[in-house]
């Protein structure tokens, strides 16, 4: 599908300014502390059990797969076992956040996410210089070595855009 889907983060934005515009301020104005709380309120226990169950199961998965992503680097950067990576860096972050709270946990985000900017930018004249990387242009519109990954937005496909759309903005 090409540049369409980086349309993915513009729709997840969508979702918390509208989010945060309609919802934000009745929640804080009742006190909710979970998203939950006015499902619990209006429908009872069983089915907000029920709504926070899959929440939970993935939270869990997320939690893990970063876990073993962050071992794997470990691995990789500091020649260490697989297993002994993954207990270390969970372990690290399970401190963090005990000793820290939700500060610790936002403050290793802002500063993650700062590393990762300069990172990348680092990153672009190391690429642009590399004699393996290959012109922008050739690889978007022509099929020199693969598919073009511009791509197009076919007529029979709008009304599925639309509702992908929508969904993640709900």
């Amino acid at each position: 599908m090409g540049l369409i889907w980086a349309l993915m983060p513009l729709q997840y934005s969508v979702s918390f300014i509208l989010g945060g515009i309609f919802f934000a301020k009745p929640m804080r104005d009742k006190e909710y502390v979970t998203m939950m709380d006015p499902f619990q309120i209006k429908y009872g226990k069983v089915l907000s059990t029920a709504l926070v169950l899959p929440a939970l199961l993935v939270d869990v998965l997320w939690v893990s797969c970063t876990l073993l992503s962050l071992g794997a680097t470990m691995t990789v950067i500091l020649d260490l076992p697989y297993a002994y990576s993954v207990w270390i860096s969970s372990s690290v972050a399970i401190i963090y956040t005990l000793l820290g709270g939700l500060y610790s946990v936002a403050y290793t985000d802002v500063i993650q996410l700062c590393l990762i900017f300069f990172g990348l930018w680092l990153c672009v004249p190391f690429l642009l210089l590399n004699p393996s990387s290959t012109n922008i242009a050739q690889t978007a519109f022509n099929h020199t070595l693969h598919e073009p990954w511009v791509g197009t937005l076919r007529q029979d496909q709008v009304w599925k855009w639309i509702d992908d759309f929508l969904m993640i903005v709900s």
